[in-house]
C-alpha cells in the first residue's frame, strides 16, 4: 500500500499554519469604530469640524461632499485640509459595504500620508 504519513504531515501543517494565520489577522488593526448610530454622531460633535470622506459601492469618494475621480486630486485636496485645519482634525471614513476594501484601505493611507492620523472608520451596524 502506499505510505499516507508524509501527506497527513503536510495536512497537518497546512492547518496550524491557517490557524496561527487566522489568529494574527483578528484585531491587527487599531479601528475607533462606534457601536451605535447615536455614538457615530457624538464622536463627531467632539470632533468639532471633522473632514468627512466617503466610499461608495462603485468605489467612488467624495471629501466634505465634494467628488474626486482622481486619486491624485484627492491626496493633494487633503493636503491642503491637513496644513489648514492641522494634523489634529478629525476624518471620518465612510465606507459603504460593498465598497472595496482596498480602496478603502488606500484612502486610509492618503490620510495618514498628509499628517491626519485621527481618522475614523464609520459604519452603519443597522446595515449588518
Amino acid at each position: 500500500g502506499m505510505n499516507l504519513t508524509p501527506m497527513v504531515d503536510v495536512i497537518f501543517i497546512l492547518l496550524v499554519f491557517f490557524l496561527c494565520v487566522s489568529q494574527l489577522k483578528s484585531g491587527a488593526l487599531e479601528l475607533e469604530i462606534p457601536d451605535a448610530p447615536g455614538e457615530a454622531a457624538s464622536a463627531r460633535k467632539a470632533a468639532g469640524d471633522p473632514i468627512v470622506v466617503e466610499v461608495d459601492k462603485n468605489d467612488r469618494l467624495t471629501l466634505d461632499g465634494q467628488e474626486y475621480k482622481d486619486l491624485g486630486d484627492f491626496q493633494r485636496r487633503v493636503a491642503e485640509l491637513a496644513k489648514s485645519r492641522g494634523p489634529k482634525t478629525a476624518v471620518f471614513v465612510r465606507g459603504d459595504t460593498r465598497a472595496g476594501y482596498g480602496k478603502v484601505l488606500k484612502v486610509l493611507g492618503l490620510l495618514r500620508n498628509a499628517g491626519l492620523t485621527r481618522a475614523n472608520l464609520e459604519f452603519d451596524p443597522e446595515a449588518r
